[in-house]
């Protein structure tokens, strides 16, 4: 229906500004506000490759990179609502890279809900959420608004939970799957009217190759599509034996350490080479 509301209004313009469309367009696809497909095998790839759809190939950047990290933090209305849109969304990540290789962290994602009784459409917000970490990582804990979880596996099979004696098992139920050379990481909670909810995932990420004298690392950090500007924060620590010597700009360094603050507005990439004394 917008699509069809964009095209009637354009259609009655005797000069479109194609200039700006064209812009407007470009823009809505790096930020994920728009996101293209095609039944055709060569455009879905096409389209992969750059980025502008759900599912994204690595760039060649990742390909070389020594160790290639990512997460992404997706979330999943499941109320009968717009809650979604009361909801203010910031990211807060640590990483803690040793010197063989493997990282160990946490992302802390704080979820502060806007609405009030009388907000249209509001109400609690009663999320699903996903995070995805690359496939040899390992989730060791969750703590949601200070309080350690137990974590049970979900039950996800329809004649179980439907079943007139069925118990739900004790703990915070969490689905565990790895797809596509991906980790998910994904559990049920609410985020009730006029709260603010912190949830912080502990995890590590071993590796098995040996590091040349020089070696790059990159992180990834995927934009949810239709999200706002989540605002994102990377605390980055690295052994001492490790000499940064190439960093993107919009990072700071630290005692053998970086930072970057940042909106999400697209995805983001930070590149960093290092060199072992």
């Amino acid at each position: 229906h917008v699509a069809q509301a964009i095209l009637l209004s354009l259609k009655d313009r005797e000069q479109l500004p194609y200039l700006a469309l064209f812009q407007a367009f470009e823009q809505s696809l790096s930020q994920k506000h728009v996101m293209v497909t095609s039944v055709s095998p060569d455009l879905k790839v096409l389209f992969s490759k750059t980025g502008f759809t759900p599912s994204v190939m690595k760039s060649k950047a990742e390909r070389e990179a020594t160790i290639a990290d990512f997460i992404g933090v997706f979330d999943a209305n499941l109320g009968v609502n717009k809650a979604n849109y009361y909801i203010k969304r910031s990211i807060a990540q640590n990483i803690q890279l040793s010197k063989n290789g493997e990282r160990s962290g946490n992302v802390q994602i704080t979820y502060r809900n806007t609405s009030k009784k009388d907000s249209p459409f509001g109400g609690d917000y009663k999320n699903y959420l996903q995070t995805v970490l690359p496939e040899e990582a390992e989730v060791t804990g969750v703590v949601i608004n200070g309080v350690a979880q137990t974590v049970v596996p979900a039950i996800i099979n329809a004649r179980v939970y439907s079943a007139d004696r069925f118990v739900p098992p004790v703990g915070l139920e969490v689905n565990e799957e790895t797809r596509f050379g991906r980790h998910i990481f994904g559990f049920y909670f609410i985020v009730p009217i006029s709260q603010e909810v912190k949830v912080t995932l502990t995890y590590k990420i071993g590796n098995t190759l040996p590091l040349p004298g020089d070696f790059t690392y990159l992180l990834r950090v995927y934009k949810q599509p239709g999200t706002d500007y989540d605002p994102y924060q990377l605390q980055l620590t690295y052994d001492p034996s490790f000499r940064l010597i190439e960093q993107p700009p919009f990072a700071s360094r630290g005692n053998h350490s970086l930072r970057v603050t940042n909106d999400l507005t697209e995805d983001i990439l930070i590149p960093l080479t290092f060199r072992k004394d």
